[in-house]
Formats: structure tokens, C-alpha cells, sequence
């Protein structure tokens, strides 16, 4: 079977993009992780990816701070807002809020990354998971 030019181009650009479409990365805890520690998931969008997440809990309340960093070198500024979902041990929902974006470094016009924090007082219990996305 021979292949035309646009056949192979477009099955070029599938192999390369698919890694580009993963919708989630599990990150598994860390060796020597307490019990009960929290995974955390990214899902990175076409241009921006959430970095260096970190979740603790402390006496019911539960803070989630990162990163949001360009995948490409590109100029512009960052928008929006960091989305955190609380998932339960069956992958069920149990809350959502949204983090603002601070710190642009090393510019607000066209920063290299921006942070977040996060603090969720009324953590529901069953937390096992923390998701973590960049909305605009």
C-alpha cells in the first residue's frame, strides 16, 4: 500500500502529538510518604502545565500550592486561574475551587511561570486525590 505525502504528513503529526494529549499524569507519592498521603494529578493543556505541586494536610485543612509554567518558550502573559479538585478514593468529585495566579516571575507581562496557593479549610474527608488544571 503506498502512502501519499498527506497520508504520511498527517500520520507524522498524530505520533507527535500524542503525547502532547495526555490528559492526566499521575504523580504517585513520594517514597517514605506517610500514610494516607495524598497523589497528586496534572492535566496540562496545550501551552501551560501545572509544576512542583504540593498538597499537605494540617488539623482538617488542606493547602495545595505550585506552579503553572509555559511548555514552550513563547511571549504573553498568563491568565486565568488554577482549578483544584478534591477526589475521593473512587475518583468521584467531592470539591472544586479555583486558586488565583500570583508571583509572575520574572515579569508580569510575560512571566516564565506564575504560582498559586491554595488553602481549603472545610476539606471534606475522604480526600485521596488532588487534581490540579490551568483554566483560562
Amino acid at each position: 500500500m503506498k502512502l501519499t505525502r498527506t497520508t504520511r504528513l498527517l500520520l507524522l503529526i498524530l505520533i507527535v502529538a500524542a503525547p502532547i494529549g495526555a490528559v492526566a499524569a499521575a504523580k504517585p507519592a513520594p517514597v517514605g510518604a506517610p500514610a494516607g498521603a495524598l497523589n497528586i494529578l496534572v492535566e496540562p493543556n496545550s501551552h501551560l502545565t501545572p509544576a512542583g505541586i504540593q498538597a499537605s494536610r494540617d488539623n482538617g485543612a488542606l493547602e495545595v500550592s505550585g506552579r503553572i509554567e509555559k511548555r514552550y518558550d513563547r511571549r504573553g502573559h498568563i491568565g486565568g486561574h488554577v482549578q483544584v479538585e478534591l477526589l475521593g478514593a473512587d475518583g468521584g468529585v467531592l470539591a472544586q475551587r479555583a486558586a488565583p495566579l500570583i508571583h509572575f516571575s520574572p515579569s508580569r507581562k510575560n512571566p516564565d511561570y506564575a504560582t498559586f496557593l491554595l488553602q481549603v479549610d472545610d476539606a471534606p474527608a475522604g480526600v485521596a486525590a488532588v487534581r490540579v488544571s490551568h483554566r483560562d
